[in-house]
């Protein structure tokens, strides 16, 4: 048996959250397909393996991340956007085929976010975008990027498009020419970047670094 770094995750998840809302997890192989596939509910997917502008960025830069300064590893913090971009193109097929089960939201979870109660539709509704706006996240205004570990997106008001924009700093390396190379850094500069589509802060104006326990969640 190997260990499951989000086994807590999935566990929590598969335990509280709501039928209605299923998990799609990404695996960068198959090694642990089996081990993962156990913990989740039969609504939930796996997708196994990297998509090709995954692989071929992470080709292109597999140098250049450094040793320990998280604000310049460019490869660890990509899997998140690719995985983002590869779920969003699974639900607008979803949408497209006029699927009776076809998300207007997708969330994001890091693997470490781990779920202590029973979560309820309406506890979920909190932690959207507000209508008409395109993404929710976590911000900081004690700290010069956002937390990155819970993000909503309403695909009916351009969180496609900005999720397309998120990505797109990755596939042409524009990511590279940035102060910073995390995903909370790009995330942030594609929010305030001109003609970048509303976004709702879910911390707006509260203190501190460790910006969780201030959220709806």
């Amino acid at each position: 048996s190997i260990d499951v770094y989000a086994k807590q995750m999935l566990e929590s998840f598969a335990r509280f959250w709501p039928p209605e809302v299923p998990l799609m997890v990404q695996l960068d192989d198959d090694l642990l397909f089996e081990q993962v596939e156990k913990m989740l509910r039969p609504q939930d997917a796996i997708a196994v393996g990297l998509e090709d502008a995954h692989e071929a960025f992470l080709a292109r830069n597999k140098d250049k991340d450094h040793a320990t300064n998280y604000r310049k590893q460019v490869t660890r913090f990509s899997y998140k956007v690719f995985a983002l971009k590869r779920a969003m193109e699974a639900a607008l097929m979803a949408r497209k085929e006029n699927l009776v089960d076809a998300p207007r939201y997708l969330i994001w979870m890091d693997a470490d976010v781990h779920t202590k109660r029973q979560v309820t539709m309406q506890d979920i509704e909190k932690c959207l975008p507000k209508e008409g706006d395109a993404v929710a996240y976590l911000g900081r205004k004690d700290w010069n990027h956002s937390e990155c570990g819970w993000l909503a997106f309403d695909l009916a008001n351009a969180g496609d498009e900005f999720i397309e924009t998120f990505a797109n700093q990755y596939i042409s390396d524009n990511v590279l020419k940035m102060d910073e190379w995390h995903d909370s850094w790009v995330f942030d500069t594609v929010r305030k970047s001109a003609g970048a589509p509303p976004a709702t802060n879910l911390t707006e104006d509260k203190p501190g670094m460790d910006i969780w326990p201030q959220s709806p969640m």
